[in-house]
């Protein structure tokens, strides 16, 4: 008998404009310390969304995929944000299963996120 590991992986979609459009408005120095104070945020909010998860605190778990999903469209991540936002209704407890899936996504590409956004050209973070 043999066991098949999954390791889902999903390809980060960043929006580069939006990350420009941000840094021209603030300048270099501004913009790219308001991205890292924004990537923090985003950490910590997805560190008390996974808490919240795993205590069934389904109230505070749509509070923070929210807060998730503000963050990460602010730093030019879509995908991050969409997948955030389908969080939210899901909390309801109507589909566990879907919420589980829907939650595990998340951490997968907040995380992934998180780290491959140090790889922009162009941010020096």
């Amino acid at each position: 008998m043999s066991v098949t590991v999954l390791r889902p992986r999903e390809r980060l979609q960043l929006d580069q404009e939006n990350l420009a459009a941000l840094i021209a408005g603030l300048g270099p120095r501004d913009g790219q310390l308001a991205i890292c104070r924004t990537l923090e945020a985003m950490a910590e909010a997805l560190l008390e969304a996974e808490a919240a998860w795993r205590e069934s605190d389904f109230d505070r778990l749509a509070e923070y995929a929210l807060k998730i999903a503000a963050l990460a469209s602010r730093v030019g991540m879509p995908v991050v944000a969409r997948v955030a936002r389908e969080i939210v209704p899901l909390c309801a407890g109507v589909d566990d299963a879907a919420l589980c899936a829907v939650v595990a996504r998340l951490s997968r590409l907040a995380e992934s996120a998180l780290f491959d956004i140090w790889d922009v050209e162009g941010l020096s973070l």
